[in-house]
């Protein structure tokens, strides 16, 4: 009996260790409880994420160098985003051979490429992680290039994801700063965020500094929201695959390497309310939607396949601004909405997206866009407001387009039916509206300032428009059609005021190469008849 007695006062009076107190029946579990300010909290922060509820990384910097992987319901927060600090290890960046996480769901098999998934598809099916939270903290990636030139790697093979949420649900990144240090010379295009296949997730309130913020894949319902980044080496917020995601509320200033600053190839997506402003030229565009990249080529899952299209996308209320490029560049999607943005470009050379707003893809992939009441502007000598090839089924209409000179619209190669109607539209020096090689092109109700037409067209309806200040002789040239339309021009209704030295007398003269007969109707415009010449002429 006394021996039993002494033995539980021994086990009483016994240390309590770091690995006892993990298993206390307290929900949550301080960091500072277990670890010193600046050591490597890996080992305990990986036992407390398995066993508590919520984990607080206190008030400090704190060095992580293992993966933490996490469970569903799971709380990690900081006091503060400026108050803790978790600084990543340098060489287990280059002991990770490109696989590093730190807060992940599954160690991957690679971060990028087509094993972007970790999962076997049974796994997919029966286990999914839910309701993570991670809040309040800055993340240090720590990827500095004088250390990685000291030790001989390159920083640009140094990949990692400080938080992977991979088939997951409900899950939030909250309030964070991740601050990188990569550069256009030494850079890092692998997003440090990244949504694999998980669904309903959040990542919103974060600060990016000198990195690629998230990237995407599969899914669906995910949102981005609310979030600031400065100086982005990649695609700032790309998703591929997957549906219905939200981007909203971010704002983002200067990416590098020639990339888009947001990209989106999925489906039914809504982008709203973003603004991004580069100052450096160095983007292809503020906003991709859709690739050009061979589908068959990517990976699928299940029977979800990482598409590249951006069809049924509604992109609203945004302000997108670009010195050199491309404001919105759309390269695949059918049925895309592009309503109520503010667009400008002011490229300063040549480019080969020509315009503030630029259409281009494939005769099969472009159907049904709508660009509705925008303000796109592009204020140089050597950029355009809107250009486009290949549309089917497009309405441009209620628009406020302002250029300098070259063209304020234009549309090339394969454009079938296209809309421009109630629009404002003003151009210094240069073509109002180009149209080579289009089927059907409808032009009414619209306010036209400066500029002149040069249409190649199989039938043209140019009606009820307002037209001051033409500064040259247009052009009206009808072009056989591949489906068979008749030949047809109508010019009625309008109020057309040149400037001084400008002839009208031939401002409805049509030309045929293929001498085919149209039917034309010129009739009710507010400038005297006897001014108006309209003939057929063979070449």
């Amino acid at each position: 009996m006394r021996r039993f007695v002494l033995l539980t006062i021994i086990a009483l009076l016994a240390p309590i260790t770091a690995s006892s107190l993990c298993h206390n029946t307290s929900k949550e579990a301080h960091i500072k409880t277990y670890c010193k300010q600046g050591s490597d909290i890996s080992d305990v922060l990986q036992r407390l994420v398995s066993e508590k509820e919520t984990v607080v990384i206190d008030k400090g910097t704190w060095k992580v160098s293992k993966p933490i992987y996490l469970r569903s319901g799971v709380v990690i927060k900081g006091v503060s985003p400026k108050k803790s600090v978790l600084l990543i290890d340098q060489q287990a960046i280059i002991d990770g051979k490109r696989k590093f996480c730190i807060f992940t769901t599954a160690q991957p098999k690679a971060l990028f490429g087509e094993e972007y998934m970790s999962f076997s598809q049974e796994t997919y099916k029966n286990k999914t992680f839910v309701n993570i939270v991670i809040r309040d903290l800055t993340i240090d990636v720590n990827r500095q290039p004088e250390y990685f030139k000291e030790v001989g790697v390159s920083a640009r093979i140094a990949d990692l994801n400080v938080v992977r949420f991979e088939n997951c649900k409900n899950c939030i990144l909250d309030n964070c700063i991740i601050q990188d240090y990569c550069t256009p010379e030494s850079f890092n295009n692998n997003a440090v965020v990244k949504l694999v296949e998980s669904d309903s997730c959040t990542v919103g309130n974060c600060i990016t500094r000198n990195c690629t913020f998230v990237q995407v894949l599969g899914g669906k319902g995910n949102v981005i929201h609310a979030n600031e980044g400065e100086n982005s080496v990649g695609t700032w917020v790309s998703s591929v695959g997957g549906r219905s995601h939200v981007i909203s509320g971010n704002t983002i200033r200067n990416v590098y390497n020639h990339v888009s600053t947001i990209g989106v190839n999925s489906v039914c997506c809504e982008i709203f309310n973003n603004k991004v402003k580069n100052d450096n030229g160095g983007e292809i565009s503020c906003l991709t939607l859709g690739h050009s990249q061979d589908e068959r080529s990517l990976p699928s899952v299940g029977s979800s396949s990482l598409r590249t299209k951006a069809d049924s996308c509604f992109v609203h209320h945004n302000r997108f601004e670009t010195p050199a490029h491309v404001a919105i560049l759309i390269q695949n999607g059918s049925n895309i909405i592009i309503e109520n943005n503010f667009l400008r470009s002011c490229p300063e050379q040549d480019n080969y997206a020509p315009a503030a707003l630029y259409v281009h893809g494939q005769r099969d992939n472009l159907y049904g866009l709508r660009v509705v009441n925008n303000t796109i502007e592009a204020n140089s000598r050597k950029g355009s407001a809107l250009c486009g090839d290949c549309l089917n089924d497009a309405i441009i209409q209620g628009n406020t387009i302002k250029t300098t000179c070259r063209y304020a619209i234009r549309l090339t190669r394969q454009t079938t039916t296209v809309s421009i109607a109630d629009n404002n539209i003003s151009i210094t020096d240069g073509e109002l509206i180009s149209a080579d090689s289009v089927s059907t092109l409808l032009v009414s109700n619209n306010h036209f300032k400066g500029g002149y037409l040069n249409l190649h067209y199989s039938c043209l309806e140019f009606l009820n428009n307002e037209w001051e200040d033409i500064n040259a002789v247009s052009r009206f040239e009808l072009i056989d059609a591949d489906d068979g339309l008749e030949l047809c021009t109508r010019v009625e209704g309008n109020t057309l005021t040149p400037l001084n030295g400008v002839q009208l007398k031939e401002f409805a003269r049509t030309s045929s190469k293929s001498g085919k007969p149209q039917k034309q109707s010129v009739t009710g415009n507010d400038f005297p008849k006897e001014r108006i010449k309209s003939i057929i002429r063979e070449k």
